[in-house]
């Protein structure tokens, strides 16, 4: 069936910019996968040395719109009464009268129909401030059921996204598994430390950002590998962010050749994973590091596991940096402390992990039919079909 659309700007108006001064306010942080986030809850630091008097100060139920707008980098805050974030950032509120509701709002803003929007206006300045200009974002055709619908729809998501966050549980539960092994055979990585990242990468390379300024989604483009594809099971290339030849050409250094180690290094930062031959050619995104190991001194399977563990992720969570987005910059990942016994050692770590690849093959199956299911869903719900 149709359904009535509304511009975006009918719907939403900017918020009065208030700033944050001399009073102290929770500081919040805007990631790709969580949407905005206490820095002292989920990144275990609040930086008090920064100035944040500049800072904007944001109500509970406005809209903060952060960059990339492509990937879906907005949220409503929910988190408290009032907090402040970055002076880069917009901030809206739902327009008195305006029959919408914010959890449909946001669901609709994030949905594979909007970001196809945002590709089709987007004028790219740099790689982590991809942004619309402001009438293109409000010009933003939004399907506009009546509001008992657009509940009803936000519930049906809602369960949905549930499903694949416990099939992902369940995925990360098998990753446990990895690290239970771990700790049996080498105990804590960081009391035992040895080296650092950097003396494990391969002679003659180094470990590096990719692609600064992205430009335009190109449609036969070469695939890129941004933060968030991390966290997505079995990094399938065709699910990829495709950048123009030219590109690609100006950052050569960054084409992965499917052995490397993978780094987010904002938004999820610290999610680890592991290249394959299917991305050989790919590039990576400047939210990326691309760790190459040399296979005569270290397993990078077994780099990959001692990375995740606790000790080497809270390394990470007091190396990062906040400005506009929490960050781990390159130098501090080239000197993580690590923990480098025999390769021998390391091989026959590799060789009992491997021996779960059947579990989590069947896990990552499990969650791709969850997803699957989540678009569809999306699909339909914002034609009217749901």
């Amino acid at each position: 069936m149709s359904v009535l659309q509304a511009c975006l700007g009918h719907l939403i108006e900017p918020a009065k910019t208030r700033k944050a001064g001399s009073t102290d306010y929770p500081l919040l942080s805007m990631t790709m996968a969580g949407g905005l986030v206490d820095p002292a809850t989920k990144f275990k630091k609040r930086v008090a040395s920064e100035d944040t008097s500049g800072y904007k100060v944001v109500k509970r139920g406005q809209l903060v719109v952060g960059f990339p707008i492509d990937e879906g980098v907005l949220s409503f805050q929910q988190l408290h009464d009032e907090a402040i974030v970055s002076p880069a950032y917009g901030i809206w509120e739902i327009r008195s009268g305006a029959s919408v509701d914010p959890v449909y709002l946001e669901k609709f803003l994030k949905s594979p129909q909007a970001i196809a929007y945002y590709l089709g206006k987007l004028r790219s300045t740099t790689a982590r401030r991809r942004s619309l200009e402001r009438g293109s974002f409000l010009a933003l055709p939004v399907p506009l059921p009546p509001l008992g619908e657009q509940k009803r729809i936000a519930g049906i998501l809602d369960q949905a996204a549930e499903l694949c966050r416990l099939r992902t549980r369940a995925l990360d539960k098998l990753g446990t598994l990895g690290q239970a092994i771990f700790h049996e055979m080498f105990g804590d990585p960081v009391t035992h430390a040895t080296a650092t990242l950097v003396d494990i990468v391969t002679k003659g390379d180094k470990i590096n950002y990719g692609v600064v300024q992205p430009g335009d989604d190109v449609v036969e483009g070469i695939p890129l590998l941004r933060a968030g594809d991390i966290l997505s099971p079995g990094l399938d290339p065709k699910d990829f962010r495709r950048v123009a030849a030219e590109v690609d050409a100006k950052h050569k250094k960054s084409r992965l050749k499917g052995d490397e180690i993978l780094i987010a290094c904002v938004g999820s930062i610290g999610s680890v994973a592991l290249a394959h031959q299917g991305l050989k050619g790919v590039n990576i995104a400047r939210a990326v590091a691309r760790v190459p190991v040399d296979k005569k001194v270290a397993n990078r399977v077994f780099i990959a596991s001692q990375l995740k563990s606790q000790a080497v992720q809270n390394y990470f969570q007091r190396e990062i940096r906040l400005v506009a987005q929490p960050t781990l910059n390159i130098k501090q990942i080239t000197e993580t402390p690590i923990f480098l016994p025999s390769l021998a050692s390391q091989e026959k770590f590799a060789a009992r992990l491997s021996a779960l690849d059947g579990n989590i093959g069947k896990a990552v199956s499990s969650l791709r039919r969850a997803e699957a299911l989540f678009a569809s869903l999306q699909h339909r719900a914002f034609r009217g079909e749901l």
